[in-house]
């Protein structure tokens, strides 16, 4: 199951890198239109339908049925865009003609104690431990 449902979001992850997932939504429609050629001419291949609305005939069909075409998948007829705009605000000068002072010193003081370093930092001790009798 694990395996099965890691197979399908790969594909979708897939499918979403390649093209807009809106155009998953469309597939139904395309399966419709392909059903109403289909029921016009009895012989009408897959291969066909695609030459005919994705292919070189693409144009010439267009025309004919224009209205009909725009659910179809992979074909978009919207034109996104974004602006972005970056106005310059003036400078606001400062009206405060008063001058201030910091002072610090550059002198460093340690916070290192001798005393507690002296303490843990020692040698080791040998314990000696009593003999058996």
């Amino acid at each position: 199951m694990r395996k099965a449902f890691a197979i399908v979001l790969s594909f979708t992850l897939l499918l979403a890198s390649l093209f807009e997932m809106e155009n998953l939504t469309r597939f139904p429609y395309l399966i419709h239109h392909f059903l109403e050629h289909k029921e016009k001419t009895s012989e009408f291949s897959a291969f066909e339908f695609f030459t005919l609305h994705y292919g070189d005939q693409e144009a010439s069909h267009d025309q004919e049925e224009h209205e009909e075409h725009e659910d179809l998948p992979f074909k978009p007829h919207d034109c996104t865009s974004s602006q972005i705009a970056f106005l310059n605000a003036p400078l606001l000068e400062s009206a405060s003609t008063q001058s201030y002072s910091v002072s610090y010193s550059n002198f460093y003081q340690s916070t290192y104690s001798i005393d507690f370093a002296s303490s843990v930092w020692q040698p080791p001790k040998m314990i000696l431990s009593p003999q058996p009798f």
